[in-house]
């Protein structure tokens, strides 16, 4: 009979998991579900996660409450990945996604609602500084850079718990600059290498505009500890 990995883990800590789970909707015994069933599939891998150190599991799973985030593999809220420590342990480590950061940002209050957008050559595109705010105008939804120009960059325009506008931009130097980064790390073997660069584009938007969002959360030390555990 196999035996589950950090059964024990989740038995000695579950009463204090549940505790701090950031409201009613966290459902702890879903989330260790789900966290076996990646464990199980990593089994066959070089680096099966069932090698991790205790601490880790449980430091996930503690995160994963505080933010009010979800590893079901429908929501695409975040993800569980391998990271060595300098004891060269293996650990379990958070990544939210952009999507969990959107979620992230809305749980405490500080977003109403996000968009990421590309801006292409042809595209009237204007910042108003006094306002914090853009004005941007297609003339065409074509991608053809004969039709619409190649793309020059984006921005991440969010509405604010206040009413108030955030907008975090990016050129297409930078985002050409985390291209080359993947794929050089991935061996070419990342969508930042395919039809999909556009939207990977967009994803870094929203992940650069992530980064001020979680700097304006008002939280327990509990919670920037989260935040800070699970830094992308």
């Amino acid at each position: 009979m196999n035996t589950i990995p950090f059964q024990h883990v989740f038995s000695q800590h579950f009463a204090y998991l549940s505790s701090q789970a950031f409201d009613s909707s966290f459902n702890l015994n879903e989330e260790i579900s789900y966290l076996n069933q990646i464990i199980f599939n990593s089994q066959s891998t070089a680096n099966p996660l069932s090698m991790a150190a205790d601490w880790s599991v449980f430091d996930l799973l503690l995160n994963l409450a505080r933010l009010g985030l979800s590893l079901n593999p429908e929501k695409k809220l975040a993800y569980v990945l391998p990271h060595y420590v300098e004891t060269g342990e293996m650990a379990l480590k958070l990544y939210p996604g952009y999507r969990g950061e959107i979620a992230i940002a809305t749980n405490f209050n500080v977003i109403q609602n996000t968009m990421s957008t590309l801006v292409y050559e042809k595209d009237q595109f204007k910042v108003q500084v006094a306002t914090n705010d853009v004005e941007h105008f297609v003339t065409s939804l074509s991608l053809d850079p004969n039709v619409r120009g190649a793309c020059s960059g984006g921005y991440c325009r969010s509405v604010l718990k206040d009413g108030s506008v955030h907008v975090a931009y990016m050129s297409i130097e930078e985002l050409d600059a985390i291209a080359q980064n993947q794929i050089e790390m991935n061996m070419g073997n990342t969508p930042w290498n395919s039809v999909w660069r556009s939207e990977m584009r967009r994803v870094a938007l929203y992940r650069r505009a992530a980064k001020d969002w979680r700097n304006m959360i008002t939280a327990s030390n509990e919670t920037k500890y989260a935040l800070l555990s699970t830094e992308y």
